[in-house]
C-alpha cells in the first residue's frame, strides 16, 4: 500500500485502510456464534476503520459511528443479551455486581 506521502499524486483512494473484504467480514459476523471470533473481528475492523479516519482527518466520531463498527458492536450486544435497555437489562446487573465487586 502506497505510504499517506504520495496521496497527491496517487489520490485518496490509494490510502483508504478499508476494503471490500472488511465489509464482506461485517456482513459474515452477523450471522457468527463465536463469541471470541466477534471480539478479535471487532479488533481488526476499528484499527483500520481508526487508520482511515486519521489518515482522511475525520476523527473519532467518525470511526466511532461507522457502520462496519456499528453492525459488529450490535452482534456483540445481540450475543450478551444487552440490546434490550429495561430495567431487567443484563448490563444493569452487570454495573451492580461491578461496583460490588470493586468496593
Amino acid at each position: 500500500m502506497p505510504s499517506y506521502t504520495n496521496v497527491k499524486a496517487i489520490g485518496i483512494l490509494a490510502y483508504l485502510r478499508l476494503t471490500l473484504r472488511d465489509w464482506e467480514d461485517a456482513w459474515y459476523i452477523q450471522s457468527a456464534c463465536n463469541f471470541s471470533g466477534v471480539a478479535y473481528g471487532l479488533c481488526d475492523a476499528i484499527k483500520k476503520v481508526r487508520d482511515e479516519a486519521a489518515a482522511r482527518k475525520l476523527g473519532w466520531d467518525w470511526a466511532d459511528r461507522h457502520p462496519i463498527v456499528i453492525l459488529i458492536s450490535d452482534k456483540i450486544a445481540s450475543m450478551c443479551g444487552t440490546q434490550d435497555c429495561g430495567s431487567d437489562n443484563p448490563v444493569w446487573k452487570a454495573y451492580d455486581i461491578l461496583e460490588v465487586k470493586t468496593r
